[in-house]
């Protein structure tokens, strides 16, 4: 079954051919008010290691299939000490407001479901990504949405605060902090590099990403066709 998805998620990604440019989110919690261009296909893919021994290895694609609306597809299997889980994601993705060069703020509005390895939907989410440009040099992200796991049937208001910062090479660094209302939160720091406009490059730490006590490495590449 975990074969099979992920055999899924590459497939939905190679039917879409090629792309322009290369959108920001990768490891990261915190989302940008952006989505991919019409008629290309973004490919991110990341692994995640805690001093306590758990691994996270996920891959997802994103499209453009009706006009600023973007659909991704994500796979991720999560190996922790308490016990292996696989999540297949679905996500649609509505741009709102679309950054301009006389309006330096996009936005968009975010419904997703996850469908774990048991074959039950195990949860439903919805959030908001705002991001404000500051001079064309810093990226302000700002999130605010809802989270309902289906087995423990419990409403949580999620948050999330970030930052890019764009250096004048081929570098920038990238900081968030993100939670829940019940007092869950955690923190990603790391530096990307952009070989490309094709290319971009990942190296992240991150402290509690999961909602427990934890210090991750994150190493992640986003591409696009």
């Amino acid at each position: 079954m975990r074969k099979l998805r992920l055999i899924t998620t590459i497939a939905f990604s190679a039917l879409f051919l090629p792309l322009r440019t290369v959108l920001a989110a990768g490891p990261y919690r915190v989302d940008d008010g952006g989505i991919v261009d019409p008629k290309m296909i973004q490919i991110e893919s990341w692994y995640s290691h805690s001093n306590k021994g758990d691994n996270i290895g996920t891959i997802n694609a994103a499209y453009q299939l009706l006009p600023h609306t973007e659909f991704t597809l994500q796979e991720s299997y999560d190996a922790q000490t308490a016990g292996d889980s696989n999540i297949l994601s679905l996500q649609v993705k509505y741009q709102w407001c679309e950054r301009s060069e006389i309006r330096n703020v996009s936005g968009s509005a975010v419904l997703g479901v996850n469908y774990a390895d048991d074959e039950q939907f195990s949860s439903l989410y919805a959030y908001v990504p705002v991001t404000v440009t500051i001079n064309d040099i810093v990226d302000v992200n700002l999130n605010i949405g809802w989270d309902y796991p289906w087995e423990e049937d419990r409403h949580s208001l999620t948050w999330g605060i970030g930052a890019v910062f764009h250096g004048n090479g081929s570098f920038s660094f990238v900081g968030e902090v993100f939670g829940k209302n019940e007092g869950h939160s955690g923190l990603q720091a790391g530096l990307r590099a952009a070989l490309s406009k094709y290319w971009l490059f990942d190296a992240v730490y991150g402290r509690n990403i999961t909602g427990t006590e934890g210090n991750w490495l994150t190493a992640g590449v986003t591409a696009a066709f």
